[in-house]
């Protein structure tokens, strides 16, 4: 097992939150453009 500090712990978790949020931002934007799609 890697030990890291907490500082490092507390990085990695916001890097993989900030990564998680523009996941949802992308899946967010398709799901717009398929109702956009859908009103044409």
């Amino acid at each position: 097992m890697i030990m890291m500090t907490e500082n490092h712990l507390i990085d990695f978790v916001q890097t993989d939150l900030n990564f998680s949020r523009m996941c949802l931002v992308e899946i967010e934007s398709l799901i717009d453009d398929k109702n956009a799609w859908g009103q044409i």
